[in-house]
C-alpha cells in the first residue's frame, strides 16, 4: 500500500499516460520501492525511473516535494499517487536509444514537444531563443547546487546559469556544446561523498 503526502507547486487534476501502443510490450519494469519524506520531487522521480531501469527527462517547469512510502509496488501505482494533484501528466516514449524515456510535464501538448525533441536530438533540453541557444534543466542529488554555481560560472562564460526556484539545481542557457560539457561536470561533481574505512 502506498501513503502519500505531496505539496506541490501546482493543484489540479492530474492525467497520467502510459507507454504508446507501439511499445506497450515493453512496458514490463521491476516493482518499485521508495521512501521520501519532503524530498525535490525531481530526485524521486529519477528515483522511480532509474529502478523501473529507463532515462527520465522532467520538464522545465516540474518542480515540489513529495513524501512517498511504497514497498514493492507497481511502478504505474506509484507514478500516479507521486503526481495526484500535481497538474503534471507522464508518458513513456521510445526515441531509439537502448531504452525507453519516462517524461513528466505540465500538459499534454508539453509531453509530445519533449518526445519529438528527444526523437530528433537525443538530448533533454529547451530551445528558448532564437539565436540557436538552448536552455537545460540540472538536478543534483548529493552535492549543493549553490556550491557549483560560481566554479560553472567562471568556466563557462558564454553560459547563463540561473538557481533553480525550488529544486536543489539550476538551469542552463548556451550553447548544446557547452550544455553537454556542463552535464559531463555535473556528473563527476554530484557523487555521493566516499568515505574512507578506519584503519
Amino acid at each position: 500500500m502506498i501513503w502519500l503526502l505531496l505539496v506541490l507547486a501546482l493543484a489540479s487534476v492530474t492525467v497520467t499516460v502510459c507507454c504508446s501502443d507501439t511499445i506497450k510490450k515493453k512496458c514490463v519494469f521491476p516493482l518499485i520501492t521508495i521512501h521520501c519524506e519532503d524530498q525535490d520531487l525531481g530526485i524521486a522521480l529519477k528515483d522511480i525511473a532509474k529502478q523501473m531501469r529507463i532515462n527520465v527527462c522532467l520538464g522545465p517547469d516540474v518542480a515540489g516535494e513529495a513524501t512517498l512510502q511504497a514497498q514493492d509496488e507497481k511502478w504505474d501505482a506509484v507514478l500516479s499517487q507521486i503526481l495526484r494533484g500535481s497538474g503534471f501528466q507522464y508518458k513513456i516514449v521510445e526515441t531509439g536509444q537502448n531504452s525507453p524515456v519516462l517524461i513528466v510535464a505540465a500538459s499534454s501538448t508539453r509531453l509530445d514537444q519533449i518526445g519529438e525533441m528527444l526523437r530528433t536530438t537525443r538530448g533533454c533540453s529547451f530551445p528558448t531563443r532564437p539565436d540557436g541557444k538552448v536552455r537545460a534543466e540540472f538536478l543534483f542529488q548529493y552535492a549543493s547546487a549553490d556550491s557549483c554555481l560560481d566554479f560553472l560560472r567562471n568556466k563557462y562564460d558564454g553560459v547563463t546559469f540561473e538557481r533553480h526556484p525550488v529544486l536543489n539545481g539550476f538551469f542552463a542557457t548556451g550553447s548544446r556544446e557547452d550544455l553537454d560539457l556542463i552535464r559531463k561536470n555535473v556528473g563527476n561533481i554530484d557523487r555521493p561523498s566516499q568515505v574512507t574505512p578506519a584503519r
